[in-house]
């Protein structure tokens, strides 16, 4: 897995998080250069995109429920009948799409990986920094009524990542 890539800037690259603008970024840029975390190490600016830890979650769902509604099999083991269902399937089971953002943005070693880091949610505001093509917003997943069923479980869990996405707002 290549969780980085190559940004119009030299010696700057961009974490590739699911459900944090992944298949955005990816194809916006089609033709970049993807990096393992190893690889990643040697470049100078890292740049960290995070999402708030209970809208990603919720982003997943709803994605994952529009995607089984049309007959598709990504994930089809998860269940989406239900918004409950779904969170505690993610309490049980591990998945890249709802491991905490600060883990997946760890080295081998835990040691955050990032220089830089912004918010999913500003996305409109960083990106030019770094890239020279506008980003689509691609798998835009439609609304559902959602509940706050476990949301404190959800926040417990997801606490280091809520830290991260606070203070990257203070930047």
């Amino acid at each position: 897995m290549k969780p980085w890539m190559a940004t119009d800037r030299l010696d700057t690259i961009i974490s590739l998080i699911p459900k944090n603008g992944h298949s955005s970024f990816k194809n916006a840029t089609p033709e970049r250069k993807f990096f393992t975390k190893v690889e990643a190490a040697n470049c100078h600016i890292r740049v960290g995109v995070i999402r708030h830890p209970v809208a990603r979650i919720q982003s997943m769902y709803k994605f994952l429920k529009n995607q089984h509604e049309g007959g598709a099999t990504t994930l089809a083991e998860v269940p989406t009948s239900t918004y409950e269902a779904f969170i505690d399937y993610t309490f049980k089971n591990v998945n890249p799409h709802w491991t905490t953002q600060k883990r997946l943005l760890e080295d081998a070693n835990g040691v955050y990986m990032p220089t830089v880091t912004h918010r999913f949610e500003d996305l409109d505001k960083f990106w030019p920094l770094y890239f020279d093509v506008a980003c689509p917003h691609l798998n835009r997943s439609p609304s559902y009524e959602l509940s706050d069923y476990r949301e404190i479980d959800l926040l417990t869990r997801y606490h280091r990542d809520l830290t991260m996405w606070t203070i990257s707002e203070m930047k």
